[in-house]
């Protein structure tokens, strides 16, 4: 049988490309050990990243931000490596996986490197079902969990992560209220709920959004805190804490 060690191998045949099917992978840096990115795909995608291609396919997980700002970020990483002459390492962790199975370890990856990744984006339901202590956890799930959100509050639910949390000076509030995509539906909101790991922590009312100067199509609100919360320290309605949902922002109306 002919054998290739990882610096010969440029792509999987079809017939292990099949075999694979859906897989989650880890690109490292062979300086230090360190892992830098860490993908899901089909195929011969990890050869493109390791490559630092652009990719030409758009997957569920893609998006153009992270076009713009993920890839860039891994690709100077990856140029560094190679002026060394050296090669991305890559590690498949896990395989023959539907693509809903991938996300989820995808996510857990991310969640374990936090800190250490080129990636951007958090994984896929992290900030509802990501790390946290086994008192957390108990508490949090003793919590009331809310049936319903009035509609008639006209509420915007925002999660957020523990991370852009400890990185705003002003915490929950700045970590709310900038910068998101969201479209013309926005100036119907009266109400806005901050939500982390599926838990109410701020209710925001009289809110009026703006168009970022930095970021473009981007939004930011401005509002006032709700002098009596109804929400805070609830768990959302289940319906806006499936693990299929990828968007941190949810009409409640």
């Amino acid at each position: 049988m002919n054998m290739k060690d990882s610096s010969e191998l440029k792509e999987f045949s079809k017939g292990v490309a099949e075999k694979l099917k859906c897989y989650v992978y880890k690109l490292i840096d062979p300086r230090n050990g360190q892992v830098f990115y860490i993908g899901k795909g089909t195929g011969n995608r990890v050869f493109q990243h390791m490559r630092g291609e652009e990719l030409k396919d758009k997957s569920e997980h893609d998006d153009k931000d992270e076009k713009e700002n993920v890839l860039p970020l891994k690709i100077e990483t990856i140029r560094e490596i190679r002026r060394k002459g050296l090669a991305v390492i890559a590690i498949i962790h896990r395989h023959g996986m539907t693509s809903e199975e991938a996300l989820l370890v995808e996510a857990a990856l991310i969640d374990e490197y936090s800190g250490l990744l080129a990636n951007i984006q958090v994984g896929k339901g992290s900030s509802d079902y990501g790390p946290r202590s086994v008192i957390q956890i108990n508490n949090d799930y003793s919590r009331e969990v809310l049936e319903e959100i009035d509609k008639e509050e006209k509420a915007l639910i925002i999660k957020i992560n523990n991370d852009s949390i400890e990185n705003n000076e002003d915490n929950i509030y700045e970590a709310t209220r900038k910068y998101w995509i969201i479209g013309e539906k926005r100036n119907k909101v009266k109400k806005v709920l901050a939500v982390n790991n599926g838990i109410v922590i701020a209710e925001y009312n009289n809110i009026k959004w703006e168009k970022s100067k930095e970021q473009d199509k981007r939004y930011f609100f401005t509002g006032e805190e709700e002098k009596k919360p109804k929400y805070i320290g609830k768990i959302i309605p289940e319906k806006y804490r499936r693990k299929g949902i990828a968007n941190p922002i949810l009409y409640c109306f």
